[in-house]
């Protein structure tokens, strides 16, 4: 859980993480409540042994103002409750934010952000690392650098598509996004790790039919 029990109530959006170590296979729900009313229940597969998976709300969407509280129920499949957070949401911050960004910009290193976006992709945190690779898009001092970072988001943008299709369990879908892919990123891509990963979990959540097996074999 995060630390974090305060927001500005002009914020345009809320992420909430949970990382999970050996529950690979597993599924877990982020029941989120505003103002204790019931909001959404969502489902996430578990994709390995050392996991972070998240969810979100567009706070926009809804009416909002200081002092109504959000809340995350994280519970498991069976209803096991892991843990519970709470957020509530303080006065507008005007342009406070804007200019506490622009005054780092000219101390960006793009190295660091290149190594935090790696290490964010490796453990699986997809929406932390397109928000990375996007600020960091802002300061590329380069044509390659801005091309890679194009690419690497491209890779990162279809690799959360195919997240999407996984949570919904459009596994024939997603086995056929998966595939076309494969056979598109770069083996030295930080996102091809990811790619693998949702293999071995689609290949649990549905096994190759016998006939698949049958003409792989044969081939």
């Amino acid at each position: 859980m995060d630390d974090i029990t305060a927001l500005p109530a002009d914020a345009a959006q809320l992420m909430f993480y949970t990382e999970v170590m050996g529950g690979s296979g597993e599924a877990l729900h982020h029941r989120w409540y505003q103002n204790n009313e019931a909001i959404s229940d969502v489902t996430l597969s578990v994709g390995s042994d050392q996991w972070r998976t998240w969810s979100s709300k567009t706070l926009q969407d809804r009416p909002q103002q200081p002092g109504d509280q959000w809340r995350v129920d994280v519970t498991t499949d069976s209803g096991c409750e892991l843990g519970s957070w709470t957020l509530t949401l303080g006065a507008a911050t005007g342009t406070t934010k804007q200019h506490e960004v622009s005054s780092t910009a000219t101390t960006f290193d793009m190295d660091a952000a290149i190594n935090t976006i790696h290490e964010l992709l490796t453990v699986g945190d997809i929406s932390a690392a397109r928000l990375a690779i996007k600020r960091a898009s802002k300061y590329a001092d380069g044509t390659d650098r801005q091309e890679a970072l194009t690419e690497l988001d491209e890779q990162t943008r279809s690799l959360a598509e195919l997240n999407k299709e996984i949570r919904q369990r459009q596994i024939s879908l997603a086995r056929a996004h998966l595939q076309t892919l494969l056979a598109s990123v770069p083996a030295q891509s930080p996102v091809y790790g990811q790619l693998k990963n949702r293999e071995a979990l689609l290949n649990r959540l549905s096994p190759p039919a016998d006939s698949d097996l049958k003409t792989v074999a044969s081939e």
